[in-house]
C-alpha cells in the first residue's frame, strides 16, 4: 500500500491488476489522460499496453506504429470489453472504435 492510499483503493488496484491478461482490453492513465489499449505482456508489477488514441468524440483508433510502454500496477484503472466499430465509420472500413464500457 502507497502513502495515502486507503486500504479499499489498494485491494481494488490489486483486483484489477489480477484481472488483467494478456489479449485483455484495459484502461490505463499516463500524464493525466486516459487511453484504452491491448495488454501484450504482464509481468510481476506492470503490464505492456499497446495503445489507442482519440479520435473524436469518445472514438478510438489505432496508431499507425504501435504505442506500447509497461503500466505500472495503479495504473491500470479498469479492464474494459473489447472495441467494436464506431457507428457511421463503415466507409472508412471500421478504423474507428468505440468502447461500451469506457
Amino acid at each position: 500500500m502507497k502513502l495515502g492510499e486507503s486500504e479499499d483503493e489498494s485491494k481494488k488496484e490489486k483486483e484489477i491488476f489480477d484481472s488483467v491478461s494478456t489479449g485483455d482490453f484495459v484502461k490505463v492513465v499516463y500524464k493525466g489522460e486516459y487511453f484504452p489499449g491491448s495488454v501484450q505482456e504482464k509481468n510481476e508489477n506492470s503490464v505492456r499496453v499497446s495503445v489507442m488514441c482519440m479520435a473524436g468524440l469518445r472514438k478510438w483508433k489505432w496508431l499507425d506504429r504501435e504505442d506500447s510502454i509497461f503500466y505500472p500496477r495503479e495504473d491500470i484503472l479498469k479492464k474494459l470489453s473489447p472495441p467494436t466499430p464506431a457507428p457511421g465509420t463503415a466507409s472508412r472500413a471500421a478504423s474507428y472504435f468505440v468502447f461500451a464500457d469506457w
